[in-house]
């Protein structure tokens, strides 16, 4: 999820809609009685000059609904939001004061208004910005200067600036010893962030040619450890105005979701080691979790997104009562759907898995 714009006195969010647990969590955040904005597409009939009724035709338009109802469309992977259409084009006709549903999808942008937005609205949402999986780190680098920053949910944080004092080419001997220069603060900057964050995420390393290619061999030298983290993409300068050209043209997207494959690896075959340890802190399968989860004690859910399909109505309904008995407890639900091998483990075992805050052998 992503938030473009939020105001806490009005109570206006403008969000973009980035992977399925934003619906879900959308589906909370969105009461009867809000007002959302949104782009769809509305059946409209239109009169001629002479006050005829011509054959209707499907326009889209820009429409503010009153909330009446909100539900999750188990089959199109869609929030449907439904409502009294409180604002519409002039133009269109009948519009104002109709019935109409609103599909909110993956990339979907809605404008949602509260009368009155809670501190803990304010807050999930500002957690749900934040990115779930590890963050990338990236180096935005050239001749002159060099930007370190964190790519998360929402954009990129930034770290570090270093400038440099690389003299001309008529200088080499000067010159050479500046560039090590640079490069060891570069370096240095670097790997006090990738410290700071804990793990080893990505090292995104962008910039045009030369400095660019000269600093990874700088950086796999002096750190061999990180060498397969790195990853490379091209920006037509260093320093902020790369970071920012990364951003708009969408290049980093990519490193996202290769974050987001390793993490629900990890996440899975962590459960899954529980499960092999018979430790009774792990469960899968449908009912013994479902069971598990009424009781309190799922600290982490995994679902399968190819088991959602597989779901009738009843099915779904017990999967909600569920999520909402593990968010109730303080429990973190996760859907789990790069096309990874841990992934294949998962649904094999039912889709479903879960990570125990007790041993679950006295609720058997």
């Amino acid at each position: 999820m992503k938030i473009l714009h939020l105001d806490e006195k009005t109570g206006i969010a403008k969000i973009r809609v980035e992977d399925i647990e934003d619906l879900w969590n959308l589906r909370v955040l969105i009461k009867p009685g809000d007002l959302v904005e949104a782009r769809t597409v509305r059946m409209v009939k239109l009169r001629t000059g002479m006050g005829d009724v011509r054959e209707g035709r499907r326009f889209p338009m820009d429409l503010t609904l009153r909330v009446g109802s909100v539900e999750f469309d188990r089959y199109g992977r869609r929030l449907r939001v439904r409502g009294v259409v409180v604002d519409a084009p002039e133009r269109f006709e009948g519009v104002k004061g109709s019935y109409h549903t609103v599909n909110v999808k993956v990339g979907s942008i809605i404008t949602v208004k509260k009368e009155r937005i809670y501190g803990y609205e304010v807050e999930r949402l500002k957690k749900l910005c934040v990115s779930r999986f590890t963050p990338v780190v990236l180096v935005s680098i050239d001749r002159d200067e060099a930007s370190i920053a964190v790519l998360r949910g929402y954009g990129y944080e930034l770290r570090a600036e270093i400038q440099s004092r690389i003299p001309g080419k008529s200088s080499l001997e000067g010159r050479e010893v500046e560039v090590e220069r640079f490069h060891s603060e570069v370096a240095r900057a670097v790997m006090d962030t990738v410290n700071s964050l804990g793990g080893k995420p990505l090292i995104v390393v962008l910039g045009p040619g030369y400095f660019k290619d000269s600093f990874i061999e700088y950086f796999s030298f002096k750190h061999p450890e990180y060498s397969d983290r790195i990853r490379i993409c091209v920006a037509s300068s260093g320093g902020a105005s790369g970071l920012a050209e990364a951003l708009r043209s969408g290049s980093l997207s990519r490193y996202i979701s290769e974050c987001r494959a390793v993490e629900e690896s990890i996440l899975i075959e962590d459960v899954l080691r529980e499960v092999g340890r018979d430790s009774g802190l792990a469960a899968y399968g449908f009912e013994e979790v479902e069971k598990l989860s009424s009781y309190g004690i799922v600290k982490l859910l995994l679902v399968s997104e190819r088991m959602l399909d597989k779901l009738d109505e009843e099915g779904w309904n017990r999967l909600y009562r569920m999520i909402e008995n593990v968010e109730g407890m303080g429990g973190e639900v996760r859907f789990i759907g790069c096309e990874t091998e841990a992934h294949d483990k998962l649904v094999a075992l039912g889709g479903i898995l879960a990570l125990l805050r007790y041993s679950s052998t006295s609720y058997r």
